[in-house]
């Protein structure tokens, strides 16, 4: 069983992600009323940035800071978007702009480097002014709902200081990397490898390559399923699945186990992706699986050093003790 799984109850994992993803829905809504599909985008963006933070319960202004440090990464992404190291080096700098907030709450920020390479890669039609408004509006729509609805989840501390500089370093060195080099070559969607190098590449040692492991294995699997799926599914019925497949999958995640939640949320992303068109589900299914794996591989590198770092602090610390 996994860390995660041990201290927080599933029946309570469940509630909670129905409550959020029902107020994400109503966020995107609310953005969909006031601006149409590319506020829709940009408020969902800018929800899920500072969710982790806010089931925290810090000081609701720590949650708001975030939020303007990645409206404004979005904002400047959809300005340099037509330059693939512009793009990276937007990126990489508003994860290192998040590094108060990190040492002083832990690894919170790991959608940061999602959304800012999502402004730049896929809605840079939104602009700079929409992109920013959005983000800052549904972050403090997100901090309200939070609040009103007194939601919470019990999180691990926050890691040494020194742990802790050296994710976020690392973060954003791979983040800004991989989001040049996707961007260079013209790959379709490459901010799958962004999600996966995030999701995989956490402070904690000894853990990053299983992660890997697991969000791979789930990713393929999941992705292989669901392009069976598409092709027998009507319409309503897959979306139907994919809606039950990506609640499921985001309570597997937050339980800790990754290769479930990644497959599922494989699953959900590739029915709504593949829209009934068989040839596209198995399409954006190799797509997805080849672009994940290049990801966890990316981060699984990158988690060597790192890996090699924290054991040298935990030993540094035995030692002083």
């Amino acid at each position: 069983m996994s860390r995660a799984a041990e201290w927080i109850p599933p029946a309570k994992v469940m509630r909670l992600v129905i409550v959020l993803v029902t107020v994400l829905v109503a966020i995107a809504l609310v953005g969909l009323w006031w601006g149409g599909a590319n506020a829709a985008v940009a408020s969902v963006l800018g929800a899920v940035s500072v969710l982790i933070l806010a089931l925290k319960q810090p000081p609701w202004w720590h949650t708001v800071v975030l939020g303007l440090v990645t409206a404004a990464g979005a904002s400047a992404a959809t300005v340099v978007a037509g330059s693939s190291w512009g793009l990276g080096l937007v990126v990489a700098a508003t994860v290192l702009a998040t590094t108060p907030l990190v040492l002083r709450h832990g690894a919170i920020v790991s959608s940061t480097p999602v959304v800012v390479a999502l402004a730049g890669m896929e809605a840079s039609s939104i602009g700079p002014a929409a992109a920013a408004a959005g983000i800052i509006a549904a972050a403090l729509l997100m901090v309200l709902a939070v609040a009103l609805l007194r939601l919470s989840i019990p999180l691990p501390p926050a890691q040494e200081r020194a742990v802790l500089l050296a994710y976020v370093g690392i973060l954003a060195l791979g983040s800004g990397l991989a989001v040049g080099v996707v961007t260079a070559l013209g790959i379709s969607h490459g901010y799958w490898v962004v999600i996966a190098l995030t999701a995989v590449l956490v402070p904690v040692a000894g853990e990053t390559t299983s992660k890997a492991r697991g969000r791979i294995a789930g990713t393929v699997a999941g992705a292989i399923i669901a392009s069976g799926l598409a092709l027998v599914l009507p319409g309503a019925f897959a979306a139907v699945v994919a809606a039950l497949s990506l609640l499921l999958g985001i309570a597997w995640t937050v339980m800790g186990s990754q290769a479930r939640g990644a497959g599922l949320t494989a699953v959900a992303i590739v029915l709504l992706s593949s829209a009934g068109a068989a040839a596209e589900a198995w399409e954006v299914a190799g797509e997805r699986a080849l672009l994940t794996l290049a990801g966890g591989v990316f981060a699984a590198v990158l988690g060597l050093a790192f890996a090699r770092f924290d054991r040298r602090e935990e030993a540094l610390e035995a030692d002083r003790e």
